[in-house]
């Protein structure tokens, strides 16, 4: 169980993983009307749900410069940590979403986060949730849409385009 195991503890999230040498690409519907005034230092507070260590490990790196990064390695464990951390007033802005994981896939744990989403009545800053997987499944690709992902990101993830969809949804300020 995610709180039990962690206690909506950050993770360590000190630069590790394979650094700069993996490949991204994103597909993504419009950005929010949330914007980072350029100059200012974003504090994102982060989940990254993965089952696969190398990838969270990756992820971990890219992102921790950006903010408080918490991990999750399900679905169940994902929707817990959403839901936790809304009650506490303390949402996420961003979730890194991995398709296919044990337990709970992405898929029906993002179904469940805007569920919960659209009972509290929360719409224009609802979460930005990225799903990530290693295959280009256009019917994936279709399904997370339809479920309102925000972004479509194929590993192995490359820091420089991650950088560039986070600037496009205005999670971080412009270069």
């Amino acid at each position: 169980m995610f709180a039990e195991r962690s206690g909506l503890a950050q993770e360590n999230t000190k630069s590790q993983g394979t650094g700069g040498g993996n490949k991204l690409d994103v597909v993504a519907i419009d950005p929010a009307a949330r914007l980072v005034p350029a100059g200012s230092a974003p504090r994102l507070k982060v989940l990254i749900v993965e089952d696969d260590l190398t990838s969270r490990l990756t992820l971990q790196s890219l992102l921790h410069e950006y903010g408080e990064c918490h991990v999750a390695v399900n679905g169940k464990e994902a929707i817990e940590a959403f839901a936790a951390a809304r009650q506490a007033g303390k949402g996420y802005d961003l979730i890194c979403l991995d398709i296919k994981m044990p337990e709970m896939d992405g898929q029906t744990a993002l179904k469940s986060i805007r569920e919960i989403e659209m009972k509290q009545g929360i719409f224009r800053d609802r979460v930005r949730i990225f799903m990530t997987t290693g295959a280009m499944d256009i019917k994936t690709i279709r399904a997370s849409f339809d479920s309102i992902c925000d972004a479509y990101i194929i590993k192995p993830i490359d820091g420089t385009k991650l950088d560039a969809q986070l600037r496009s949804f205005h999670l971080i300020p412009p270069k």
